[in-house]
């Protein structure tokens, strides 16, 4: 194999492993290359959101230099996606949410993975694309919200938003967790140890086992909760960077097999895939993760608790995730270089 064949491939594995929601591990894949495929269709700039202004204790910030935060989702399978029309269109819930976070000036990159659980208040964007009230609900919800899949995104995004305070949020990929089969198929399976008890679902999967996961399993593995282990996001979320990890090591390996199972599998996964950033743009944030000094994935810090949620009224037990305002505000200030609005510069006294 030549350096441009190799060139390409490692270009190709980059929009794979990012399409997989597995960014933050692009960096173990890429060769500092651009990818290949074109960017598809432009984004449709119909919908437009007032940016908001970034704010903390009454104080008004900005950037002190340019920062791009990007958000990558999972979905699940609640809704009814492919509806004909917004009025049948009924949304999914976000089950997997991170946060990339890419410095230019100190050439860093963050990860920020969120609890799905988190209360906070969300949008009730409307079908007819109108958001006239909002509630204090879990942060996955806000995918459900609106007229259709990019909708939907543009809510959660607008949601995540809110909670860092205004941080402006610069791109966005979801990917249905649905695709999981698919993808475990099509690497030949993901061998992973289990940490947590399957055996309700599944007899193989009990702690300390190493298992060659099959299609089902990979599934059960990465979106199985109530009835796994502790039951609680927060693990479930460690199960997510574990199939990563040993995800993004067989895409490597096989990768350096057969130079064309990579494009198979961006194709699979389009199908599947809503974003509004097009091939260049994940290429441009692969080199740099490749190149950028990484700083780590870091989740905020907070409570979980187990009962009947007020806000949604249906009288059912939900999870709900109380992050910790004063450690948000933390890790906010640790992430992003803030300086304070002057507000004598609008010409106040």
């Amino acid at each position: 194999m030549n350096r441009k064949q190799k060139m390409k491939i490692a270009g190709q594995i980059g929009l794979v492993v990012l399409g997989i929601i597995v960014i933050y591990l692009i960096v173990m894949l890429i060769d500092n290359r651009i990818g290949i495929f074109d960017s598809g269709e432009d984004e449709d700039e119909s919908y437009e959101e007032e940016e908001l202004p970034i704010e903390i204790d009454g104080q008004e910030y900005e950037l002190a230099h340019d920062m791009k935060t990007y958000l990558i989702m999972g979905t699940d399978n609640s809704g009814n996606e492919e509806a004909e029309d917004r009025d049948s269109y009924d949304g999914s819930m976000a089950d997997f949410m991170l946060l990339v976070v890419v410095d230019d000036t100190d050439q860093t990159y963050r990860y920020i993975q969120l609890n799905r659980d988190t209360i906070t208040k969300v949008p009730l964007l409307q079908k007819d694309h109108t958001a006239y009230a909002s509630a204090d609900i879990q942060m996955c919800v806000s995918h459900a919200y609106g007229g259709s899949k990019e909708e939907g995104c543009e809510n959660t995004v607008r949601t995540v938003s809110m909670f860092l305070h205004g941080i402006p949020i610069d791109g966005y990929y979801a990917m249905k967790m649905e695709a999981i089969p698919e993808l475990n198929h099509a690497v030949g399976g993901v061998t992973v140890t289990i940490e947590d008890d399957f055996t309700e679902i599944d007899p193989e999967m009990k702690p300390g086992a190493t298992l060659k996961l099959s299609d089902e399993q990979a599934y059960t593995f990465v979106h199985s909760r109530m009835d796994v282990g502790d039951g609680q996001n927060t693990s479930r979320m460690r199960r997510h960077r574990t199939y990563m990890e040993a995800l993004a090591k067989t895409v490597q390996e096989q990768a350096a097999q057969d130079k064309k199972y990579v494009n198979r599998i961006y194709k699979e996964l389009m199908s599947y895939s809503t974003t509004d950033m097009g091939s260049k743009s994940f290429s441009n944030i692969a080199s740099k993760i490749n190149s950028y000094t990484d700083r780590g994935l870091v989740t905020p810090e907070g409570e979980t608790k187990v009962g009947v949620s007020e806000a949604l009224a249906d009288g059912l037990e939900h999870t709900e995730f109380y992050a910790d305002e004063d450690a948000l505000v933390k890790l906010i200030r640790d992430t992003y270089p803030l300086t304070e609005v002057d507000d004598t510069e609008d010409g106040e006294e």
